[in-house]
């Protein structure tokens, strides 16, 4: 598997109040600067790794892709298994409509209710290193795809993404990812 590296120039935003479904995001005054994978903006080291094994053969073009998030301890984030509509939830998104789900997102180990303090509920959070993996389809063929990971960081309160790539080779599939950055959630 190869990995190449993506520079991009991140946004830093400012939330009003983090891990409410009703945050208000704009642009912030802080410069803009990169995040390596290995040390957020505040200096708490974390690391985030995107994969794929293939998924079922079929007539549509099928593969899981695997996410490994290594949290800081005392950091969390809100599960995308929460049922709650929290804006800073881990996501992934895809450039191309075209990639659906192709079966449900698993966490290894799954996520345990925690105590949202925004909100003041119990929701579904990762309190430590999980890997998610999930099986997606193509309905529009097998060339390169782009996605993005997203979550907030809490109780930091930093919204953070990574860039990836998935492409269909010869010998199976694979991707690469760039540098965790500072996001926009909006």
């Amino acid at each position: 598997m190869r990995m190449v590296f993506f520079f991009m120039v991140p946004l830093l935003i400012a939330l009003a109040s983090c891990g409410s479904a009703k945050q208000d995001t704009s642009d912030s005054a802080l410069p803009k600067q990169g995040v390596t994978a290995f040390e957020s903006i505040q200096g708490t080291p974390f690391d985030i790794r995107v994969f794929v094994d293939p998924g079922e053969a079929d007539s549509v073009p099928q593969f899981i892709l695997v996410t490994e998030l290594d949290l800081p301890e005392g950091s969390y984030v809100i599960s995308a298994l929460s049922e709650r509509d929290y804006l800073g939830k881990f996501n992934v998104t895809w450039k191309d409509t075209a990639i659906v789900p192709a079966g449900p997102l698993t966490e290894s180990p799954p996520s345990m209710p925690g105590w949202e303090p925004f909100d003041k509920v119990y929701t579904p959070m990762m309190k430590t290193s999980t890997t998610l993996r999930q099986p997606w389809h193509s309905t529009s063929g097998i060339g390169p795809v782009s996605g993005q990971v997203f979550f907030v960081l809490e109780p930091q309160c930093i919204p953070y993404a990574m860039d990836f790539t998935v492409e269909k080779e010869p010998d199976g599939w694979s991707a690469t990812y760039g540098v965790v950055y500072v996001a926009n959630p909006g």
